[in-house]
């Protein structure tokens, strides 16, 4: 009786070291992946655009699929009016060419916006402001 107890606490010894072992490992590098599901990477702040000429709006998508809503906002933050559409896009085209109006408005604190197509949650949007001369 005493031999079948021992077996029986040995056996259960060897598959807890074996759950551990297999259940425990860990990746030896963690992969370079970005959890933002939309990034913008032009205009990013620092640019000058001059009103008439076309510039291409840039972004990477990670994990949008369908349709977003690119948008130029001046004025600032603060500023509730300054809104433009750039254009509806799918997520994956990754580029928009823009063409800024002759007459706009808004030379400093502008920024462009990345937002869901049919909501207006901010998805990304420039990480500092650009001019528009």
């Amino acid at each position: 009786m005493v031999k079948k107890v021992i077996c029986i606490n040995l056996l259960i010894l060897l598959i807890s070291i074996f759950l551990l072992t297999t259940c425990k490992k860990s990746p030896t590098s963690t992969p370079d992946t970005n959890d933002e599901p939309i990034t913008l990477t032009y205009p990013n702040g620092g640019e000058t655009w001059d009103k008439g000429n076309t510039y291409t709006i840039l972004w990477e998508n990670n994990s949008i699929v369908g349709e977003i809503r690119i948008c130029l906002h001046g004025g600032g933050k603060d500023n509730a009016g300054g809104w433009f559409l750039a254009g509806q896009v799918d997520a994956d085209d990754e580029s928009l060419p823009y063409t800024v109006p002759v007459n706009y408005g808004y030379p400093v604190d502008n920024e462009v916006v990345i937002m869901k197509s049919l909501e207006w949650e901010r998805l990304d949007e420039s990480d500092d402001y650009f001019t528009v001369d």
